[in-house]
């Protein structure tokens, strides 16, 4: 049930990351 976790975790932390990292990058 660990995986599970982990994919929960990737699905949601993931497009935030991107949203974040897009946003970063645009910002420079």
């Amino acid at each position: 049930w660990l995986e599970a976790i982990l994919d929960l975790i990737k699905k949601h932390i993931l497009p935030l990351w991107i949203d974040g990292y897009i946003m970063g990058f645009v910002s420079k």
